[in-house]
């Protein structure tokens, strides 16, 4: 029974929920500090290798190399198929890079050809990379996996004082912290900055502490700021002086402008409902650099793979102490089952790895990247047989990396793929990307009921999350709903009634929405944003400020009809 299995039982049990709080607290403590001794204590990288290996068949050089020699024409052709403008690809093998390619082209329309060091956002992988800098961290003793994040951050809350005081930098690099999935993510799309949207994390409902599993990018960046207050350095500057420079990752960053700046870029690439790519945007990462905001390329990642599969040695230097590396790729939590036809199969997360045994018994360390405004990216070592594969891609995640990792691997040790994994995965992100909707918001019913006067539903509205939001007349005489410090601008359309719909920020929208408002006859006014309001944090809709109105040279209460 892993420790968070154990811990899962506990603290699920009807018996300890009825328990006084005073001892509850006496109670979780207790737990808490026997399974953070269990899992303190991973098995050494050579031995975990050696054990592994043992029932496995060893891998020859020359059945990589015949996998690489299939997989090349299937690569091309799923890039012809998918039309994804452009992909990076890398294999290591026995400490060795032994093959890297690029294929297509950095930007649409354009002739530069990418290459194995054009420099892509990396989007999630940028997870076990963090991972490792906290890794090198706690190999020197700078700090501790299981050290509570208000060691470092005093100011630092959470909804439930108990998590609060015992919510570690480990907790929140395998995602159980009991923060809602992705939590923070929309305050970034209107503007908050990183410290904001850690402070308002306060503000979310939790779930049970290191029972669930939801992937949070600002959990995670937390820990990673804990850890950069703990050493008295910015994250991105201690992820470039104490691991980028040390492993030769010359082009690699944590910072998006020196993204930007590079002069071999993959240009993000959004795919539209008719097929067609465009280069549209370009995903703000700054926020939660630690977990989402690394930009690489695949010459630069088959070092990273070669100091993992090494067990924290590069080129015959040691980077990173052996026992703190080997403790992120140890199963943390149970996240859930895996795609493709295998459910009774869970997946398992580490610290910043989803850790797993795939169909021949072999572990291995995997995670991928995603940005619904175009990028997708996806890392795979098999440690035992000392084997890493990299694929990096500048288009809208469409199940191209993920399904080309697959049946790289199957090749490797099948000799041929168990079934079309582009087919598999291009199901699963269209089902997630283009998801079936109950409502077209953007085509009224037949019975539709006109707005209000639209000045009815402008003024200042108040949430505790989100903050405000102004409900304004634009210029082509439309509502407009203007919200976060960046003030964005959400243009509403209107669909029946008092209900409108708007399109979410950036990776939120998939679909138009509806927006709603609810007035009473005391002039007061509430907007529910499906999307925003009500889903995670339990605060439901916006509240409008109290305001006089004008009717008819009189100020009253309310303009509405009695």
């Amino acid at each position: 029974m892993t420790a968070s299995a154990l811990g899962g039982d506990l603290v699920h049990h009807d018996t300890i929920r009825r328990v006084h709080r005073a001892c509850l607290d006496i109670v979780r403590a207790s737990l808490l500090a026997l399974l953070a001794a269990f899992a303190a204590v991973p098995l050494p990288f050579a031995a975990a290798r050696a054990a592994t290996a043992a029932a496995a068949p060893v891998l020859e050089e020359s059945k990589v190399l015949a996998a690489i020699e299939k997989f090349k024409p299937i690569l091309a052709k799923a890039l012809r198929d998918s039309g994804v403008p452009g992909v990076a690809v890398g294999v290591v093998f026995d400490d060795r890079l032994i093959w890297s390619a690029g294929y297509g082209v950095r930007q649409i329309g354009g002739h530069e050809p990418v290459d194995v060091n054009t420099v892509f956002q990396l989007a999630s992988v940028s997870k076990p990379i963090g991972a490792t800098l906290i890794a090198r961290l706690v190999g020197e003793k700078r700090l501790r996996w299981d050290d509570p994040i208000v060691r470092y951050l005093p100011d630092f809350a959470l909804a439930d004082s108990w998590v609060t005081r015992h919510v570690t930098i480990a907790d929140m690099y395998s995602h159980r912290s009991g923060l809602p999935d992705h939590a923070g993510d929309d305050l970034e799309e209107i503007g908050y900055s990183r410290a904001q949207i850690i402070q308002r994390l306060r503000l979310q409902k939790l779930s049970d502490f290191r029972t669930e599993y939801d992937y949070t990018n600002y959990g995670m960046t937390a820990a990673a700021e804990a850890a950069a207050t703990a050493i008295g350095q910015p994250w991105e500057d201690a992820s470039r002086d104490l691991l980028y420079r040390p492993a030769g990752m010359t082009s690699t960053t944590s910072r998006r402008d020196e993204y930007l700046a590079a002069a071999n870029r993959a240009v993000p690439h959004v795919r539209h409902k008719d097929g067609r790519w465009s280069a549209d945007f370009v995903q703000p990462t700054d926020g939660a650099s630690p977990a989402a905001g690394v930009a690489s390329n695949v010459a630069d990642l088959s070092r990273w793979m070669r100091l993992q599969l090494n067990g924290g040695t590069l080129d015959g230097v040691r980077l990173v102490d052996e026992a703190a590396l080997a403790r992120t790729h140890v199963p943390n939590i149970v996240a859930k089952p895996l795609p493709g036809g295998y459910a009774d199969r869970h997946s398992h997360y580490g610290f910043g790895w989803a850790v797993n045994v795939d169909t021949l018994g072999q572990v291995r360390w995997s995670h991928g990247g995603a940005f619904a405004l175009g990028a997708s990216t996806s890392v795979n070592l098999v440690p035992s047989q000392g084997l890493g594969f990299v694929i990096l891609t500048n288009g809208f995640p469409i199940g191209l990396s993920e399904s080309m990792a697959e049946t790289f691997l199957e090749l490797v040790f099948l000799d041929a793929p168990s079934r079309d994994w582009f087919a598999v995965y291009s199901e699963i992100f269209e089902s997630v990307l283009y998801p079936v909707v109950d409502t077209d918001y953007t085509t009224p019913p037949p019975d539709a009921v006109p707005p209000r006067p639209l000045a009815a539903y402008t003024g200042t509205y108040e949430h505790a999350y989100f903050g405000s939001a102004e409900v304004v007349i634009g210029a082509d005489g439309n509502l407009v709903v203007v919200m976060g410090p960046a003030r964005r601008p959400f243009p509403l359309g209107h669909y029946s009634g008092d209900t409108f719909w708007y399109m979410p920020p950036g990776e939120f929208g998939v679909a138009p929405s509806a927006a709603t408002f609810t007035l009473d006859e005391l002039g007061r006014a509430w907007l529910a944003l499906e999307g925003f309001s009500g889903k995670e944090t339990d605060h439901g809709p916006f509240a409008r400020r109290a305001r006089p109105e004008k009717c008819e040279g009189r100020v009253v209460r309310s303009c509405l009809p009695r």
